[in-house]
């Protein structure tokens, strides 16, 4: 009698076919999900799993990546599958093996998307450093239409920066300084992910910045800390930090400053008094 043919595959690949194959492809282009090819490398494997565990969550969060993609591939919306959490973990493990083996072949190939030129983000900084400016001095002056062309340039640079665009938009609206420093610092996070995403430049004098405060990143120019979340109230709280982060991952590196030191018990209702 014939014994039946034992099926042979690799880690994580049942789990991917179970779950996945049949709205997203590892390097075969987008289906009715995106491709997910190098996704790994991109996004925070913390970031990952909670997507992948509960998505419905995390869009109901404000995430800015997960409403972007939910708006790019609308009406098809990624539901909560009830995927456990060591499948969830073969996943991404099977993903990040096809996605290196793909990019091997590419090895030294000047046309392949790896070797593609890096994004320049300096037109869509520079109306973002002028939101940081204000908002450190405690103004909302003029931010909206700061908001309004940093969305410009980010539905310039295409569909993959569609997660800036829509955070950009959260800022255009008549909002109170404390509701426009939390908008803004979702816009941040944006425009770090599809930076490390895409090894894209800042332009002439951009530095990142990290409050220990509120656990958030922002860019902006010269060499003095100028917190956006807390103004003049802690203006110089926060670090440089020499590296591009993943975005909702402390700081591990830079300089701290007095107030990060001296100041951390101040509240961050002090810094969101009425500006005059």
């Amino acid at each position: 009698m014939r014994r039946p043919r034992k099926l042979d595959f690799a880690a994580g690949e049942y789990v991917f076919m179970k779950h996945c194959a049949a709205c997203h492809t590892i390097g075969g282009g987008d289906r009715i999900g995106p491709d997910l090819a190098g996704v790994t490398a991109r996004r925070d494997s913390a970031w990952l799993t909670r997507f992948i565990s509960a998505p419905d969550a995390v869009r109901a969060s404000g995430d800015a990546i997960a409403k972007a993609l939910a708006a790019t591939y609308m009406p098809a919306v990624m539901p909560r599958l009830g995927i456990a959490e060591s499948d969830v973990a073969q996943i991404l493990g099977y993903i990040q093996k096809q996605s290196d083996a793909a990019r091997r072949p590419e090895a030294g190939n000047s046309s392949s998307p790896a070797a593609a030129k890096a994004a320049d983000l300096s037109a869509l900084l520079d109306p973002y450093v002028r939101i940081q400016q204000a908002l450190n001095v405690g103004r909302v002056d003029g931010v909206r239409e700061h908001a309004r062309d940093v969305a410009a340039q980010a539905k310039a640079l295409g569909p993959d920066a569609e997660a800036i665009r829509l955070a950009a938009t959260e800022i255009d609206h008549p909002l109170a300084i404390a509701a426009v420093r939390s908008a803004f610092g979702a816009l941040g996070d944006a425009i770090l992910a599809y930076a490390k995403d895409r090894h894209a430049t800042f332009g002439a004098g951009v530095k990142v910045a990290y409050c220990p405060m509120v656990r958030k990143y922002w860019l902006q120019r010269g060499e003095t800390i100028q917190n956006p979340y807390y103004g003049q109230q802690m203006s110089d709280c926060g670090r440089f930090v020499a590296d591009l982060p993943s975005v909702g991952q402390p700081a591990t590196s830079g300089t701290t400053t007095r107030s990060q030191q001296g100041q951390q018990g101040r509240s961050q209702a002090r810094a969101d008094k009425s500006v005059r």
